[in-house]
Parts: C-alpha cells; sequence; structure tokens
C-alpha cells in the first residue's frame, strides 16, 4: 500500500492530525473483521482508495456503510478509476463528499485543513493537482503500517513507487487516467534511502521488493545512478523487481540491473508490428522487437530474471496478428540457449481511462471492435466481463480465448522445460510461468 503511506505521511507531516490505514482484508486476517476497527474509530474525514475499476463496487458499498454508521465525517474517495471516471461518485446518491482526480496529497490536504477550519470545500472533485517535485514528500511513515507488520513475513513481496508519471501514450493503459504524464521521481540517493527504509521497517519480509513505478528509469542518468548506488550497498533483500522498456535501456543496463539485484519485466505487449502501432506501444516496432530480443541474449550470459507481457485480444487484433506475436516469441525462446526469463500472456481487458476507452467509436469504426460489457465494473462478475472485447471483426471474444490457449501454449510449454535461473527467489520467477502454462493446459484440456 505504498500510495497510502505516501498519503497518510503527507497528512501526518503537514496537520496535526491523527492518521490511520485500514485495509479490509488485512483486518480480516488479524483480528477476523474486515471494517470494524475502521467503523469503530472517532474519524472526521475518511479517505476510501478506489485504485482500479475492479474495486467500483466494494469500494460503493463501503461507502454506503461508511455513511450509515459516521453520519458526520467527510467522506472522499481517489484512485485510478475515479481519476478516469469522477462522474461516477458525483450522482445525488452519492455517499461521497468529494472525489479526487490524480495524485492525492494536495486535494486531501486541503479537505483535511477544511474540516479543520470548520470549512467544508465548495467544489465536489478536486484536482488534479499533481506534485511539481516528489522530493518535496516527508519521509515514508511505514509505522502507519505497523497494525500489519506480522503479516509481512519471510517470502511476502513489498511494494515502493519511485516515481511517478510515464509520457507514454500506450492505448490500453489507465495511467493517463490520473492526468499528471510527467515522469518525476526521487533524487537517486532519496530512492535508495527510501527502498532501505521499507526493507528496515520489515525485517522479515526478505522476498522480493516490487518497484510499482509504471516506468522505471525513464531518464537514464537517475537509472543508472541509482544501480550503482545499489552495487555498493546490497539491500537485504532476495530480489528486486521493476518494469522497464526494452527501448530506453542501453547496452550497459542489463548487467548494472543483475550487479544491482534487480530483477528486470518488459512491457512488450505483442510480437506483431502492425499491434504494436495500433497499440502506440512504439513508432518503430522493428527496432523496440530487436532490441529486446538483444537484451534477453544479454540476460541469460549474466543470468538475469526477465519477464515479459503480451497482450492477447487488444483493439484491432485479428487471428493473423495473434498468430505473428506468437510465432515471434516462439523464435526468441528458441533462440535462447538457456532462458532466463517468464512470459505472461494476457488477454485484453477494456479500462476507464485508456486511449481505447477515450476513442472507442474510432476503434469501433475503423476495426469492427465490440466492447460487449462497456460498463462492467457496475456488474457482478467483473473479472470476466472487463475481458469480453470483440477485437475486430475477424477475432471475437471466443475465438481469442481459444487463440490465447492453443498459439502459446506451446511456446510456454517450451520456455518452462529450458527455464535456467538459478539464483534468489527462483521459486517466484519459476511460479508465474508455472501458472501460465497450468492456465494454458486446463484451458486447452
Amino acid at each position: 500500500m505504498p500510495h497510502l503511506v505516501a498519503l497518510g505521511s503527507y497528512i501526518a507531516s503537514r496537520h496535526d492530525a491523527r492518521v490511520a490505514i485500514f485495509d479490509r482484508d488485512y483486518e480480516r486476517r488479524i483480528s477476523g473483521h474486515g471494517e470494524e476497527s475502521l467503523l469503530s474509530g472517532s474519524w472526521d474525514v475518511i479517505g476510501l482508495s478506489c485504485y482500479t475499476s475492479f474495486d467500483y463496487a466494494a469500494v460503493m458499498a463501503m461507502a454506503e456503510l461508511i455513511r450509515s454508521r459516521c453520519r458526520g465525517v467527510c467522506l472522499a474517495v481517489g484512485g485510478y478509476h475515479p481519476s478516469a471516471c469522477p462522474e461516477d461518485f458525483c450522482g445525488p446518491e452519492s455517499p461521497f463528499d468529494h472525489v479526487v482526480v490524480g495524485e492525492g496529497e494536495i486535494p486531501l490536504s486541503r479537505i483535511v485543513e477544511g474540516v479543520q477550519n470548520g470549512r467544508s470545500l465548495d467544489a465536489r472533485v478536486l484536482g488534479p493537482e499533481a506534485l511539481t517535485s516528489i522530493d518535496e514528500l516527508p519521509p515514508l511513515k511505514w509505522e502507519l503500517l505497523e497494525r500489519y507488520s506480522a503479516l509481512f513475513t519471510d517470502g511476502c513481496q513489498l511494494n515502493l513507487n519511485l516515481s511517478r508519471g510515464c509520457p507514454f501514450p500506450c492505448a490500453f493503459c489507465m495511467e493517463p487516467g490520473k492526468r499528471s504524464l510527467r515522469w518525476r521521481a526521487y533524487s537517486p540517493a532519496r530512492a535508495v534511502e527510501e527502498m532501505q527504509r521499507l526493507l528496515a521497517a520489515f525485517p522479515r519480509a526478505r522476498g522480493v521488493l516490487r518497484i510499482t513505478d509504471a516506468v522505471f528509469g525513464l531518464d537514464p542518468g537517475w537509472r543508472h545512478d541509482v544501480l550503482e548506488r545499489l552495487k555498493g550497498r546490497p539491500l537485504p533483500v532476495n530480489k528486486t523487481w521493476a518494469v522497464t522498456r526494452s527501448d530506453l535501456l542501453d547496452d550497459s543496463d542489463i548487467s548494472h540491473f543483475d550487479g544491482a539485484g534487480f530483477a528486470v519485466g518488459f512491457g512488450i505487449e505483442s510480437g506483431d508490428a502492425d499491434m504494436l502501432r495500433v497499440m502506440r506501444k512504439t513508432s518503430d516496432p522493428a527496432k523496440f522487437l530487436e532490441r529486446f530480443a538483444a537484451q534477453a541474449q544479454m540476460a541469460e550470459v549474466c543470468g538475469l530474471p526477465w519477464g515479459v507481457n503480451l497482450i492477447a485480444g487488444h483493439p484491432g487484433e485479428t487471428p493473423e496478428s495473434l498468430s505473428r506475436s506468437a510465432e515471434w516469441m516462439r523464435t526468441l525462446v528458441a533462440s535462447l540457449r538457456r532462458p532466463t526469463g517468464f512470459l505472461c500472456v494476457d488477454p485484453y481487458r477494456y479500462y476507464p481511462g485508456s486511449a481505447v476507452h477515450r476513442d472507442r467509436l474510432e476503434y469501433e469504426g475503423r476495426f469492427g471492435t465490440r466492447i460487449l460489457v462497456p460498463d462492467w465494473w457496475r456488474r457482478d462478475n467483473p473479472t470476466v466481463d472487463s475481458m469480453r472485447v470483440d477485437a475486430s471483426r475477424t477475432l471475437n471474444f471466443d475465438q481469442r480465448e481459444r487463440l490465447r490457449r492453443s498459439l502459446f501454449a506451446p511456446v510456454l510449454e517450451d520456455l518452462l522445460r529450458r527455464f535456467a535461473y538459478n539464483g534468489p527467489e527462483k521459486r517466484y520467477f519459476e511460479g508465474a510461468l508455472l501458472e501460465e502454462v497450468q492456465f494454458a493446459r486446463e484451458s486447452l484440456s
């Protein structure tokens, strides 16, 4: 919950306020009750995180419960979905007083200040009000998660943000819904310090530290500085995981990542040049794919674990483009003697705030795309309904699912059979690949 810790730390540093963080799932694990700890307290302001659209129904139900039990509280909501669709929280029956669009620190601070001064804010929707520099943030107060510290044991994954924003216009991504696209990072020294402080706060969690930035190390000078600092001051964790882009890295980066104890994820999204353009992933697909192929070879030499994510059935996809994507991945895997990476093949999901959501009519007219459940977050089965998309006139949802499994199952099987990474957290990375293989096997049978 690094975003909640950042918000709580900001409010605690600027206001004379008692700040607490509650997680319903964690509450059930430590006490058997999901929301009673929150509802039994006396609060002036409660902010709910609707982190993604999958959280919408649960957040609305929780807000109604809070409103019925804590009638005088000022209730706010923020996250990716409120940023993309603030109107979903602004109707006359909405339990929310305020909806925060984009980054939450400044708007939430204004809400708290208004409540403390007895002057409620007139605006229902606040933001976007992005921080100019995230070095303005106070040190993260991990003691805000003290009540859950017993859950952070050996083998668990800890999450941390070192930067905000992503300037790349990928059509499938919710990130543009936050409105703050400019990449901003902690200074290299501050980034390393925050990593060390998190791991010191939860010393029993020595599994994987996951850097949850939308794009890690956009600036090459920043990236090299951070990795160089970590070479000399190794972190007390088995592996650090970060996601970046193949076209950002130079020839020295793979060895630098390895020397700093990292594993690296790459959002390749498709092995087909036409689809990479439709996805707005890159303007030079050939170079983009060639760069990653070379990096996979370099990773094999030094033993760096890596992961690749592909999307199957993005609007505009056809059976032919999906076949070409699978063939590109098959060729790449076959070219590696001792592959150290894993592959995830995700079905396309329709996300509010994405370019596909914004330009839906364009995709319908150009490709024959059909979003079968356009308001899936309001339905009973959002996990499946978000995927119910006919990508094009020649690839409907059912065909997409059959091809996703049949085309990629042999590639996954080959990669698992020859997976050669033997370093720290091998089970973590091999497990991700095994899960994909098992899903394909069960679906095909």
